[in-house]
């Protein structure tokens, strides 16, 4: 059984337990229940909340990289003994055959003994295959973070003693950066997480990224000229016309219709500009 949040209100994040509900799974035959995973607990992006509006990103302890993929967690499977990578909402990633293409041998062996000692490694998958809004080329997984299942709390994967320990999940952490490098405006990246001195996560989201989102996930078509010139000023519209084509999968999807709107609006800038 897997608690898993669907769109809820601020309010009921304030609830006992429910920064956890992000895809915790139980593995329940009758009267036996068993905690099996637990992923990441929920994190906010800067300003997506009211604790969130005055925190300054530079007053950070740590940052690392937000890669745009799947997240994924470890586990060993009550029922064959086996390890294995769910998704947020499913046992088993729908796409597996892109984690076996992007675990080496020697990774999922270290994770493999990681997570039998009740260790649940947090990873995210980044291929061509399962984009979201960011391109990718090759086929990998970053390790973001391991939680105790018995006790809750992260543990300390950046340590000396742990890359001794588990050198191929060391190897695979996802890029920290300083936190003076933060740069929103970085258009290659989906943004950046940071870690405060209280140990609290959050996301910071690049305005690029931002911009991409609020044309590709547009609801209100009437601000839709707004929003492509946005992006168009952002230097985005390139990223966004491989977007659309990426997810063309049906023959009713709109596809020429879409990419003659943005062409269109581009255009029109492009006229005024000239005339400047």
């Amino acid at each position: 059984r897997i608690f898993k949040y669907d769109i809820p209100k601020y309010s009921e994040f304030k609830q006992p337990s429910a920064k956890d509900c992000r895809g915790t799974m139980f593995y329940v035959n009758g009267d036996d229940v068993k905690l099996v995973a637990l992923p990441l607990k929920k994190f906010h992006s800067l300003g997506e909340t009211p604790e969130t509006v005055n925190i300054d990103h530079s007053k950070a302890k740590y940052a690392y990289i937000k890669e745009d993929g799947s997240l994924l967690t470890s586990y060993i499977s009550p029922i064959d003994n086996q390890l294995k990578f769910k998704s947020m909402n499913m046992p088993t990633y729908m796409q597996s055959e892109l984690v076996d293409m992007s675990i080496s041998k020697e990774l999922f062996e270290d994770l493999e003994k990681l997570t039998r000692k009740d260790i649940s490694v947090c990873l995210e998958l980044t291929t061509p295959k399962n984009r979201v809004f960011m391109e990718y080329f090759d086929y990998n997984v970053h390790v973001l973070k391991a939680r105790d299942m018995k006790t809750g709390e992260y543990i300390d994967i950046r340590s000396p003693a742990f890359e001794k320990e588990h050198p191929a999940i060391f190897k695979s952490l996802v890029k920290q950066v300083p936190v003076n490098s933060i740069n929103i405006n970085e258009k290659s990246i989906e943004g950046y997480v940071i870690e405060m001195e209280d140990g609290e996560i959050y996301k910071v989201k690049t305005i690029p990224y931002l911009t991409i989102s609020s044309v590709v996930n547009i609801q209100d078509r009437s601000k839709e000229r707004e929003v492509i010139y946005k992006a168009t000023l952002e230097e985005v519209l390139d990223e966004i016309r491989s977007l659309y084509h990426y997810r063309t999968h049906s023959p009713n999807f709109p596809l020429q219709e879409i990419l003659n709107r943005i062409d269109e609006i581009d255009r029109s800038i492009d006229d005024v500009m000239k005339k400047r």
